[in-house]
């Protein structure tokens, strides 16, 4: 096998080898002239091969490792000096003949590689199944903690792209939603001004009806007050009184009735007002909110809070004071009916 002189050698050889600047031996800015094209795959499997020679060179014979040094020294110098040449005329002129030594430098290495493959094999242990099952063994190691790598590589970037479509869906759900509410906002605000306007017209409406009817029930009391007595019989008397009381009654029913309806149209008025201010600060509860579970209970509770009718004040059961002229009407009723049947007598 190989000694330390002859390994220390070929160590040189490689090295001074390795040195040669290859822009200036391939001279790619040439164009067609350029080495690039011809040597470039032969020196790519040179440096492949160089650096197996250098791992294997103790289990190599000595003679072999000596003709590989000599032939490696040869191609240096060949290099060398065609990357001393510097006008481009003289280096185009020197190419063909420096690509045959190449060539035939390189053919001899590769009739001396077996040699160098045989070393290698044995070396990592091929040749027997203990050496093929250790390296079969560490490459399954080996892609076993890259694909351990890898996976972990592709988790930590899924978790990163889940957070960020998470962040992403996010922030689309709040814009929907002040989108949505602000929409909604708008449309419910818009139909309480359309209502508010109608309250407020027929609140003026049963002020002037009240104010009248109120006019009109102390008109006539006034006029029944002052007004002389009727002359005659007790049952003229009591008639006439009946039909006055009548009058009084049903005026004084029909002023309840106008009060009871303006009392209604204000709270009506008061009470869409205040679903207006609801309607407002929609918005601002909503946003107030820290989950989309807080927002939805909240938008909840407001919209039922606005969508809730309650009471209006006009259907509810009416009071004795307008029960009193349907009681006075059928009183007097049932009481002149016997009286007019004896007058006619």
């Amino acid at each position: 096998m190989a000694n330390e002189h002859q390994i220390d050698n070929l160590q040189q050889v490689v090295a001074e080898l390795k040195s040669v600047d290859r822009n200036k031996l391939l001279r790619p800015e040439l164009g067609e002239l350029s080495l690039k094209e011809e040597m470039g795959p032969n020196l790519e499997t040179l440096d492949r091969r160089i650096d197996l020679l250098l791992k294997t060179a103790s289990n190599i014979p000595g003679n072999i490792v000596e003709s590989l040094t000599n032939t490696l020294s040869s191609i240096h110098q060949y290099m060398n000096s065609q990357c001393t040449i510097e006008e481009a005329a003289t280096y185009a002129a020197e190419r063909q003949g420096f690509l045959r030594e190449f060539q035939r430098h390189f053919e001899a290495i590769s009739s001396s590689w077996p040699n160098v493959i045989a070393a290698a094999v044995e070396a990592r242990g091929f040749l027997e199944d203990e050496g093929i099952k250790r390296e079969f063994t560490q490459a399954i190691e080996i892609m076993k903690q890259e694909a351990e790598n890898n996976l972990a590589k592709v988790k930590e970037e899924s978790e990163k792209v889940i957070e960020e479509a998470r962040t992403l869906a996010e922030d689309i759900e709040n814009r929907a939603r002040r989108t949505a509410s602000g929409i909604s906002v708008g449309a419910a605000q818009e139909q309480f001004s359309l209502a508010q306007k109608d309250h407020d017209e027929r609140v003026k409406h049963w002020t002037r009806f009240s104010v009248g009817s109120i006019i009109l029930f102390l008109s006539v009391a006034f006029m029944f007050l002052y007004g002389d007595p009727p002359e005659g019989e007790i049952k003229a008397v009591l008639y006439f009184s009946a039909v006055r009381v009548t009058i009084i009654g049903a005026l004084g029913g029909i002023a309840a009735f106008c009060f009871r309806m303006l009392r209604a149209h204000m709270h009506m008025a008061q009470h869409n007002r205040h679903r207006q201010r609801v309607a407002n600060s929609i918005a601002a509860f909503v946003e107030s909110a820290v989950t989309p579970e807080q927002r939805d209970l909240i938008l909840a509770h407001l919209v039922d809070s606005i969508a809730h009718f309650g009471s209006s004040g006009i259907l509810r059961k009416e009071d004795e004071s307008v029960q009193m002229p349907k009681v006075v009407v059928d009183n007097l009723s049932r009481t002149i009916g016997p009286q007019q049947t004896s007058l006619q007598k």
